[in-house]
Formats: C-alpha cells, sequence, structure tokens
C-alpha cells in the first residue's frame, strides 16, 4: 500500500497543477472506494491483495496529497491554517472511531470482512459524491480547471 501511495503522494500532485486540483481529487476519493468494492471485497489470493493493496496505495495517497491544495484554493489567504485545521479536526473524528466501528462489523460478521470492506468502500464513494459537489460549485463547467 506504501508503495502505491508514494506513486499516488508525487504524480497526481505534479498534475493537479495543470488538470486542476479537484480535478484530480474527486477521482482519486471515487477510486479509493471503488477499489475497496472491487478489489478488496473479491480478494481471494495474495496476488490480488498485493493488486488490491496497490491500486488503492496509488488512489489514496493522491487524495492525501491533493486535499490541502484544494483548501488552500478556496481558501482567503489569511484563513488557509485555519481552514486546514479544521478539515483534519473534523477527518479525526471518523479517524477515531474507525478502527472500533471496523471491529464491531467484523466482530457481526462473525470474522467475515465483507460488511467492514462494504462500509468503508461506500462511506469514500459517498465522501467522493460530497467532494464532487464542491467542484460543481466552484464550477460548473464540465472542463473548467478547477
Amino acid at each position: 500500500m506504501n508503495a502505491g501511495g508514494v506513486f499516488g503522494r508525487v504524480a497526481p500532485a505534479y498534475l493537479s497543477d495543470t488538470l486542476g486540483r479537484f480535478n484530480l481529487l474527486t477521482p482519486s476519493a471515487f477510486f479509493s472506494g471503488i477499489s475497496c468494492l472491487v478489489f478488496w471485497m473479491f480478494t481471494k489470493s495474495l496476488v490480488s491483495l498485493m493488486v488490491f493493496a496497490a491500486v488503492y496505495g496509488f488512489f489514496s495517497g493522491a487524495f492525501i496529497s491533493v486535499i490541502t491544495p484544494c483548501v488552500a484554493q478556496i481558501s482567503d489567504i489569511r484563513q488557509i491554517g485555519i481552514r486546514i485545521g479544521m478539515l483534519y479536526s473534523i477527518i479525526s473524528f471518523p479517524s477515531l472511531v474507525g478502527g472500533p466501528a471496523a471491529g464491531a462489523l467484523l466482530a457481526r460478521g462473525h470474522g467475515s470482512y465483507d460488511g467492514m470492506i462494504i462500509f468503508s468502500g461506500s462511506t469514500v464513494v459517498a465522501g467522493s459524491i460530497f467532494i464532487l459537489l464542491a467542484r460543481i460549485s466552484i464550477s460548473s463547467q464540465l472542463f473548467a480547471r478547477v
């Protein structure tokens, strides 16, 4: 996962200057969730687990590298620090609750990871829809560099 994350943090961050930060953030979040729902859900071998880890690592790394510039893009220069602090404060709650929630879903599924995978993938996909709505509120033009 970390190997995919290295490439995911470098390549999209470089491309975001040309294509637009929100234009890369939205699909990276969406494909992070889809990779959970498609690759991880149907993983049956070590090779397919490694493919999932590389794909998810790439897209989640892209999300991590592009989210802060997106906040900076929509903020006044005097408010960037406050808004990035707010972003990570808000993100801290799901990060804190995610582990115990995953454990509860794992226990409820009697050791099956399916419920946890569906929950994690679907919440990331739902979050990508909110990012898409934010991108559309900035510019409704499909090919605008946002």
